[in-house]
């Protein structure tokens, strides 16, 4: 099992909400990262010993790293510059995450580089030594998971979809109280 802690790409977020310059923003997400996976490992630490090297911790830079994803990244980014449709698809999600508060377009814009960032991962699972990650733990009734769906099964955006797609992620729908 891998569990990925998105620690560089949640740096986006400190960049527009807390409005930091990118290297602080980087160092801050990095720090918080270093919180989770000392978290992760303490839990870690309470499973057997077969159990325990059945984890993997990843972090963002670990899976940016693979040969693919720079590939789909490209193509992702290409869709939202050249399809207007694409791009306020990803608008409206973050529109959403953010209950429609009053956010400057250059703001939204900014926050969709992060499921820009995301989305190779989202559609195809995460590939880390060899080893194949396919399970995405997450709400199904969300906006992006729901593009995300839409996208592998080529209901929309089917050009894009042809060049990005090459994996099969699942989704485990997460329920909240």
């Amino acid at each position: 099992m891998g569990i990925l802690v998105a620690d560089t790409l949640h740096s986006i977020n400190y960049e527009v909400k807390d409005e930091m310059n990118s290297e602080r923003a980087r160092k801050k997400a990095l720090r918080f990262g270093d919180k989770i996976i000392l978290e992760l490992k303490e839990l870690i630490n309470e499973l057997s010993e077969e159990d325990k090297k059945r984890v993997d911790i990843l972090r963002w830079e670990d899976v940016k790293s693979e040969k693919y994803y720079d590939k789909f990244l490209f193509q992702i980014e290409e869709e939202f510059e050249k399809n207007p449709e694409f791009k306020k698809a990803l608008i409206n999600i973050v529109e959403e995450y953010f209950d429609n508060q009053i956010i400057s377009d250059d703001k939204k814009i900014k926050l969709c580089s992060y499921l820009i960032e995301e989305l190779p991962n989202l559609l195809n699972g995460i590939n880390y030594n060899n080893i194949y990650y396919n399970c995405y733990i997450g709400q199904k009734d969300c906006l992006l998971t729901q593009l995300v769906d839409k996208i592998q099964t080529k209901q929309i955006f089917q050009q894009m979809s042809n060049k990005v797609v090459k994996g099969s992620n699942v989704f485990v729908d997460l329920k909240t109280k």
